[in-house]
């Protein structure tokens, strides 16, 4: 899989942002539980009950932006709204 990103230096600047001091042993466990395929491997950890089998998958591609499929207006709007409450939020994924 190709990231666009780097996934380590997000998580320690989310770390810095929630004030919270970050070991290498926890950040490497951050970064292997919240990678796509552990995501998509393990559904039981979003919910206590598996969706139906005919129900897309929770996690579909892991694309940029691809939340905005699934996200109506208004949602789209409350997520802009928090964003401009928090301007350190820009910078997280900058």
């Amino acid at each position: 899989m190709n990231n666009l990103c780097d996934n380590k230096e997000i998580v320690k600047r989310l770390a810095l942002f929630l004030e919270i001091k970050i070991e290498d042993n926890i950040l490497e466990k951050v970064l292997q539980h919240s990678s796509l395929q552990a995501i998509q491997t393990d559904l039981q950890r979003w919910s206590i009950e598996l969706p139906p089998k005919d129900m897309s998958t929770f996690i579909i591609k892991g694309e940029i932006g691809e939340w905005c499929n699934y996200s109506n207006e208004e949602q789209s709007q409350l997520i802009d709204m928090k964003v401009e409450q928090f301007p350190l939020m820009k910078t997280l994924w900058a």
